[in-house]
């Protein structure tokens, strides 16, 4: 039952934090200095989750497998679910040729899709990576 609690909490914690970084993302994205620091932030939240994960193994038991499977992979499923549906509605405003004044970058739903692999790949490496076994 802790395991599970982990991996929802977690979950939830990711959730926010992909939420709030692809809200940035959706202003940020106008130049080539922006998209840098968006990545950078990316890949720091990718070392947030990381450490997370490893909290989670050495206090619960959690299992990376496991953790990936409850706590990462489906926020990012639903992060390229409304990466598709925002895409198919901007794609419909723009064939429409609606008169709309963006303030902010239309092509976010790639950012968004982008980001949720980016993300995901960085968790895996970095976790990877730091990890000391014997």
């Amino acid at each position: 039952m802790k395991a599970v609690r982990t991996y929802s909490f977690d979950a939830l914690v990711n959730l926010i934090g992909q939420s709030v970084l692809f809200f940035i993302g959706a202003f940020v994205w106008t130049n080539v200095a922006s998209i840098v620091l968006w990545a950078l932030c990316a890949a720091g939240f990718a070392l947030f989750l990381s450490v997370m994960e490893r909290g989670a193994e050495l206090r619960r038991g959690a299992d990376f497998r496991n953790y990936l499977l409850f706590s990462v992979l489906p926020v990012n499923i639903i992060a390229l679910v409304v990466s598709g549906i925002t895409g198919i509605i901007e794609y419909n405003i723009w064939a429409n040729h609606n008169p709309v004044i963006y303030v902010y970058t239309p092509l976010y739903p790639v950012g968004i899709a982008v980001g949720t692999v980016w993300i995901t790949l960085s968790f895996a490496a970095l976790t990877r990576l730091t990890r000391k076994e014997a």
